[in-house]
């Protein structure tokens, strides 16, 4: 399966939300605040760790990601489960770090919702229709998790991002870097639920 697929591809066909309004309004200062627990979430993933990578999450990351291996091993080893860990715990970790990425995200659509007018409103309603989805889908899945397929969930949040992504005309879009952020991280749940057992 190709995960590198572009996410700024064809533009889907969107129902209009409203009318077509004035010009973006240049963003307040105060807007920026919706975006600190995405930055604290980047950071905490991207931080370097003196610790030695596990076996297995070298194993995967180095296998699947070898273009992104150390945002793929920093994604997994900020959780301590991942030392000790089988393919199973390694899922919940990556799950459980895209739910928090679109947790943030979808705040700081509130945020912006508050400042922006049309036609940006338009396209934040429709991202946070997809993230209020994705999150949902997240949730339910660590709730299943060891008895469910991952691959519905996973293949659905990157359908939702995605739709996100492409509601906005021009790329990179207001919420560019908080997609790629998301759609990373449900890529490491996507191989590890396919690949269940990694030679």
């Amino acid at each position: 399966m190709d995960l590198n697929y572009n996410i700024y591809g064809k533009r889907r066909k969107m129902t209009s939300f409203g009318p077509q309004g004035n010009l973006w309004q240049e963003r307040e200062g105060d807007e920026r605040n919706g975006f600190i627990l995405i930055i604290l979430f980047l950071s905490s993933v991207l931080l370097s760790t003196d610790a030695a990578t596990p076996e297995l999450v070298d194993k995967v990351c180095s296998k699947y990601f070898a273009d992104t291996y150390s945002f793929c091993v920093k994604a997994l080893v900020r959780d301590p489960r991942s030392s000790t860990g089988d393919l199973k715990v390694l899922a919940s970790i990556s799950v459980q770090g895209t739910l928090t990425s679109a947790t943030n995200t979808q705040r700081y659509i509130d945020q912006l919702l508050r400042k922006r007018t049309q036609p940006e409103r338009e396209y934040l309603i429709r991202c946070k229709h997809n993230y209020s989805v994705t999150i949902s889908l997240l949730e339910d899945s660590l709730k299943t998790l060891s008895s469910s397929n991952l691959r519905p969930t996973t293949l659905a949040v990157r359908a939702n991002v995605d739709e996100c992504e492409t509601a906005f005309p021009s790329h990179p879009s207001t919420l560019s870097s908080s997609n790629q952020m998301v759609i990373k991280l449900n890529d490491i749940s996507i191989v590890i639920n396919v690949n269940d057992q990694l030679p």
